[in-house]
Order: structure tokens, then C-alpha cells, then sequence
């Protein structure tokens, strides 16, 4: 897979495939940050779910705030409701980290917005502590759905992921990482029971394909 930046709003995804198999374990999950900017910003929260893919959410979960070893922006507190004082006394990623490690092992690697920030942001934190970074393959719904979807070119975010598979978001408590990996859940499951339908077995990208990137916000 690769992944190349096109101008400040979009990249450019190659090079990628993803077989459909029943035999896979996917591990979807979701992390909050100090901030937006996956090069200086730390984690605060991370959050996953066990997924099969034949539609069903396992009883396993992973909760845990971070230490981020820095100060969160009133504007992000306010956003995510994870405070100063709630990481005040959490373990640092450090410690955190070799437990997710653990609960992902064996599984496929899910999120949205991934490519162009959790996962940016996870190998930043990996090179700066010196952690094992992620060796799994790792999907983004955003960037699947602009492949099984290539006539569209709105901004593929999580509200209108939500909306174009009938989602009700009420059901989950958003900018906290285990209520939106609960959500990313269901509709990549949704994406997973769409390419049933249409017969896909494999998605891939036989050309670069253009993925606008999410609206970040100001602080």
C-alpha cells in the first residue's frame, strides 16, 4: 500500500488490496489525542472492539485514557470531555501500549481517518518511546468506501459514513475512542455485508485513487 499526500485536502491511495475472509478477526478502534497534528500531538484515549465478519461485535473491549505528557487544549477538552485532570493519573502510553499489543494480536487493524491521522499518529508515538509499532494489515473505512465507491467526492467522514449506512450515532458516545470504535464497528460491518452483496471478494486499487481528508478543527 501507498500512501501519498495530494495538496493539503486529499491523498492519493495505491497499491492497496484487501481479501475478504471469513476466517478474519478485525480489531476496530479508535484513539483521542491532545490535538489534531499527528506529529506533535500525543494520545489521551484509546479504544477498540473484537469484530467478525459475519456482522457480529465480540464481548471484548479495550478502554484506557493515556498520560499524554502533555497539556490538552481547553477547545479539545471541551470536544472530547477527556480533561487534564481525568490523565492526570493514567498510565503513559508506555505502559498502555503493550496491553493493546496484546488485545489486537492475531487481528486485522480497523479505523476511520486512519491513514491520514491514527495511524500517522501511533507510529509517531511508537518512534519517539521507542514502542513495537503495528505489524498488521491496517484498514481505514474512509479509504474503503472511496474505493468501493469511486463515482463519489465528498469528504468520507464518520457523520456521513453514518448517514449513508443508516446509522444511528445516538446509539454511541462520540469523541470518546470505545464509543466511536463501536460505531466505525457497525459500519464497516455495513461495508463488509455491501461487498458481500455485490460479489466482491477482493477490494483493491488498480489506479491511484484520490481521498479527500477530513475538515480538522481550529484551535
Amino acid at each position: 500500500m501507498r500512501i501519498k499526500s495530494f495538496g493539503q485536502s486529499s491523498y492519493l491511495l495505491s497499491e492497496f488490496e484487501f481479501f475478504l475472509d471469513p476466517e478474519n478477526r478485525y480489531i476496530v478502534f479508535d484513539l483521542e489525542a491532545t490535538g489534531p497534528d499527528q506529529r506533535f500531538d500525543r494520545i489521551t484515549q484509546i479504544g477498540a472492539v473484537v469484530a467478525y465478519d459475519d456482522g457480529a461485535d465480540g464481548d471484548e473491549s479495550f478502554k484506557s485514557l493515556v498520560h499524554p505528557n502533555k497539556a490538552i487544549p481547553p477547545k479539545i477538552e471541551k470536544l472530547t470531555g477527556i480533561t487534564n485532570e481525568m490523565v492526570a493519573e493514567a498510565p503513559e502510553l508506555s505502559i498502555v501500549w503493550s496491553d493493546f499489543l496484546e488485545f489486537c494480536r492475531d487481528s486485522t487493524l480497523v479505523t476511520q481517518c486512519g491513514y491520514e491521522f491514527d495511524f500517522p499518529l501511533i507510529q509517531s508515538e511508537c518512534e519517539r518511546l521507542n514502542l513495537p509499532e503495528l505489524e498488521q494489515q491496517k484498514l481505514d473505512t474512509k479509504a474503503i468506501f472511496a474505493l468501493m465507491h469511486p463515482d463519489r467526492s465528498e469528504i468520507f467522514s464518520t457523520d456521513y459514513l453514518a448517514g449513508y449506512y443508516g446509522v444511528d450515532q445516538n446509539e454511541f458516545k462520540r469523541h470518546d475512542a470505545l464509543g466511536d470504535a463501536q460505531l466505525i464497528s457497525r459500519f464497516f460491518h455495513k461495508q463488509l455485508e455491501e461487498a458481500k452483496e455485490l460479489g466482491i471478494k477482493k477490494i483493491y486499487s488498480k489506479t491511484p485513487i484520490e481521498v479527500k481528508k477530513a475538515v480538522l478543527p481550529k484551535l
